[in-house]
């Protein structure tokens, strides 16, 4: 039995070695919004990758994503920084906003929402789901709006997409190859 184990195990060893592995599959990566796949829109400016908004100005840009399949989860990761002459800190009036929106249904999934321009400086992450209703193509917005009296200044950096639907399963595969190995 303990050589039947053993075959067993050389087998699955050998078998996951020349399987590729399934999670972090990168759908997306942008290095900034200076990004010359992005279709821009707004008054705003774009320099270095940072987005000067200026007083009453907006900013709208998407980018089209695919495939996309329904059920699937990804995950977002990127670099958000808000600045502005006015200091280190403040609070203006105006919006970001970062979505997924299906193509199919024009539906959408909310990646960053904040109802005003704060000063920031965060990494974040987050994993979403896409709904079964969802088709298999959407576009990703980036839409800043600012309605103060003064100007602001915004990045995001190493936006990034990866498709975390067989994150577990490909853990689960890991745990069991290496149990077969302790064996």
């Amino acid at each position: 039995m303990k050589k039947l184990i053993s075959i067993f195990a050389v087998v699955l060893v050998l078998v996951f070695s020349c399987v590729p592995a399934f999670a972090d599959n990168s759908i997306l990566t942008l290095a900034n919004l200076s990004d010359s796949r992005l279709v821009v829109s707004g008054n705003s400016t774009v320099s270095n990758g940072v987005v000067t908004v200026p007083a009453g100005g907006s900013y709208s840009a998407y980018i089209r994503v695919n495939p996309v399949s329904a059920t699937r989860k990804y995950k977002f990761t990127y670099y958000y920084q808000c600045t502005s002459a006015i200091g280190s800190s403040f609070s203006l009036a105006g919006s970001v906003k970062i979505y997924y929106k299906d193509s199919s249904t024009g539906s959408e999934l909310i990646v960053l929402a904040l109802d005003k321009l704060t000063n920031g400086n965060i990494q974040r992450a987050n994993t979403l789901t896409i709904p079964d209703d969802f088709g298999d193509a959407g576009r990703i917005y980036f839409v800043f709006k600012n309605t103060s009296a003064s100007p602001v200044s915004i990045r995001i950096n190493n936006f990034t997409v990866n498709d975390m639907t067989t994150a577990d399963l490909d853990s689960s595969i890991d745990k069991g190859v290496d149990k077969i190995k302790d064996a």
